[in-house]
């Protein structure tokens, strides 16, 4: 079992059952509030905090909209779930829905443009998605090489993360190796053991869909699915 201060290293988030979510208004005929930070916003939760990251974990119930807010840092945005949307920015025209599926990633220059919006979730499921905040300033060093090992492959990169598409077949495993920078590792389907290795000691977690873990610089992750699950994860190597 790992000491303490590892253990304080690695976060793993187990959603068990989802947050209470907040009565929904209509939005066709309540006035319309003042947009709030998107921290303070009801169906966005802050799972997670810490020097790299901020992990926003968003449900929206069907039919409902949030609150109109505001996102001002540099963000990685995680579907989890085949839902149907609308954003509305404030003041701009109506735009049409759009479908997201599991595992599309997207980075958003938030810092450079910032985004006043709402969210409606139209479909009939409830919509989940993760906007990581990427709170660490841009120092001028960069990322390390890529990681090149099997099940991995580099969905694209920017100057403060290089995001990945990770897939396991059941019955088989991979290795995330260590390296100079830290990991943000999101489950997208599938039943998972994650054995996290650190400074010679290995910590086993369950992992499910949606749920994440958090590698400090210099920590491997070992994935491997339950049962019969194939797994699919997003991973985020962090500046």
């Amino acid at each position: 079992m790992p000491n303490s201060s590892f253990a304080r290293l690695l976060l793993l988030s187990v959603l068990v059952a989802g947050p209470a979510f907040p009565q929904p208004t209509s939005p066709a005929t309540a006035p319309i509030p003042a947009p709030v930070p998107v921290r303070e916003e009801p169906y966005h939760r802050v799972a997670f905090e810490n020097d790299y990251v901020r992990v926003i974990d968003v449900y929206i119930p069907p039919k409902v909209s949030t609150l109109y807010h505001i996102h001002t840092l540099p963000s990685v945005v995680v579907e989890l779930t085949k839902s149907t949307i609308l954003s509305e920015e404030l003041g701009q025209p109506l735009p049409a829905p759009k479908q997201v599926e599991p595992g599309q990633t997207r980075y958003a220059p938030y810092d450079e443009t910032p985004l006043t919006h709402r969210v409606t979730n139209q479909g009939t499921n409830v919509f989940h998605v993760m906007d990581i905040e990427l709170v660490k300033p841009n120092t001028g060093d960069g990322l390390s090489a890529a990681v090149e090992v099997p099940g991995m492959k580099m969905a694209w990169e920017r100057k403060l993360v290089r995001a990945y598409d990770v897939y396991v077949a059941a019955g088989q495993s991979c290795m995330v190796p260590p390296g100079n920078n830290a990991y943000l590792l999101i489950s997208v389907s599938g039943r998972s053991d994650a054995f996290a290795g650190f400074d010679g000691r290995v910590t086993q977690r369950p992992l499910g869909a949606g749920e994440f873990l958090f590698l400090p610089a210099r920590a491997s992750v070992k994935l491997t699915p339950r049962a019969k699950d194939d797994c699919a994860y997003v991973l985020l190597e962090l500046k």
